[in-house]
């Protein structure tokens, strides 16, 4: 797991990262989940409905803090 170590926290939405990386949404969610985003990268959903990430499960799920 990467720290932030005083780095700051790029926040991209979900469209932009899959533009620059190439790649599918959802192959984008298995590297998410295979922990294969480069971090630190937060990434925030361009759907209001869509699923969001909570700041405390990106804290224990990633080890970084969000960009208040």
């Amino acid at each position: 797991m990467n720290k932030a170590s005083g780095s700051q926290l790029q926040l991209l939405k979900k469209s932009q990262i899959i533009r620059t990386l190439n790649i599918s949404s959802r192959e984008f969610e298995r590297k998410l989940a295979d922990g294969l985003i480069p971090m630190p990268i937060v990434w925030i959903s361009d759907n209001p409905k869509g699923r969001r990430w909570h700041p405390d499960h990106i804290r224990q799920t990633f080890g970084i803090e969000l960009a208040k």
